[in-house]
């Protein structure tokens, strides 16, 4: 399981809780990620900013707070470089002082905003935090050959697919399927725990599926579906459709892969 602490910080406690009912109004598919959050009103302290992912830094447009703001932000970066900052202000201050090397924020939200744009900003801040998670993983697993396999034991039998030869894993209550063009065998196991081990052609698409890039016949992001080689339909879901877009445009350009928006 992936731990993930989101924070929402304003010093105006009545913003503050407002902002939090905004948050618990998102309706987003996460997998493999516990949301906590923590609505702070005084300066966040040390141990607050090691153990949080994103920050949502809200603040009023008098100089003051801004200066404040600017303090916060590069505190948060010096005690903790991988966190993400996420701006919430009003639209008529100047973010100059926020572009700079110490804090590089991934994101502005300016008042007044709508849920919808709140959620795709937090959409795009969790799909993020998944990617920098997975970047380890996918350097290790860069050392897998083509030759190498995948392994699995259901009772007294067991299976080898090569992992090149592999179209995609299910998530099927559960147990995974394991698909290739000749045979699908399900076992007793977990998609996460599966993700954590497949070389870097493998990509989650959805909450039960990981698919196999050189299996990708086309990619339609309009329906929210991807057309494999054996002809199978697998779902996008919003969660990873940024990935699919990015990893599809990364790799069409020596394949056949056909690309609808």
């Amino acid at each position: 399981m992936i731990n993930e602490i989101i924070a929402v910080w304003d010093e105006n406690k009545i913003r503050s809780d407002e902002l939090k009912n905004y948050f618990n109004l998102i309706n987003i598919p996460f997998i493999n990620i516990s949301i906590k959050y923590n609505t702070v009103t005084e300066y966040p302290k040390e141990a607050e900013i090691k153990e949080t992912s994103a920050v949502f830094l809200s603040f009023d447009s008098d100089e003051g707070s801004i200066a404040k703001a600017v303090n916060i932000s590069t505190f948060i970066k010096l005690t903790n470089k991988a966190c993400l900052i996420v701006l919430i202000c009003d639209k008529d201050i100047n973010f100059n002082v926020f572009y700079r090397p110490s804090i590089s924020p991934c994101g502005v939200i300016c008042r007044p905003f709508t849920l919808q744009f709140l959620e795709s900003i937090f959409e795009e801040v969790i799909a993020e935090l998944q990617r920098l998670k997975q970047e380890p993983q996918n350097r290790q697993n860069k050392n897998i050959k083509e030759n190498d396999t995948f392994n699995v034991k259901i009772g007294g039998n067991h299976y080898s697919f090569f992992y090149r030869d592999i179209l995609f894993f299910e998530a099927q209550t559960k147990k995974v399927a394991v698909k290739t063009f000749g045979q699908e065998v399900c076992f007793y196991d977990a998609i996460e725990t599966i993700a954590e081990h497949l070389p870097p052609y493998f990509i989650r698409c959805h909450r039960s599926y990981i698919i196999n890039i050189n299996h990708i016949k086309s990619t339609h992001l309009g329906d929210n579906m991807i057309c494999l080689k054996d002809n199978s339909r697998i779902p996008i879901s919003r969660s990873y459709k940024g990935d699919v877009r990015q990893v599809v445009k990364e790799n069409s350009g020596g394949s056949q892969i056909a690309l609808h928006v």
